[in-house]
């Protein structure tokens, strides 16, 4: 079994985050260190059918990417839209900013 260091590990991680479609995952593994014959065992057949149907679903719909996106904001109205993985600065600001609207 291939085993990845913590760096080929998430860097590998965050790049599927930016995918733009699964043709690229071979590559992006290539490139995050990741052993091609052991990333296309993982692929093949098996568990891994239903993530490729699931992802030709979210590429059907017009999603370019999987970032995470969060939402703050009360009510549903006028939310702090936060798209990928923010400093948690950011985070602070926007839940701070809240935090005053209310009173707090």
């Amino acid at each position: 079994m291939h085993q990845l260091n913590a760096e080929g590990y998430f860097g590998f991680y965050f790049a599927l985050f930016n995918a733009t479609g699964t043709e690229a995952l071979p590559l992006l593994a290539e490139q995050n260190g990741v052993a091609q014959e052991a990333f296309a065992a993982c692929i093949g057949e098996g568990p891994s059918t239903r993530l490729r149907e699931e992802m030709r679903e979210v590429e059907w719909f017009g999603m370019t990417a999987t970032q995470p996106r969060f939402y703050i904001g009360l009510n549903g109205k006028d939310n702090t839209v936060i798209e990928g993985v923010p400093e948690f600065d950011r985070f602070r600001i926007a839940l701070r900013n809240n935090q005053l609207l209310i009173g707090q």
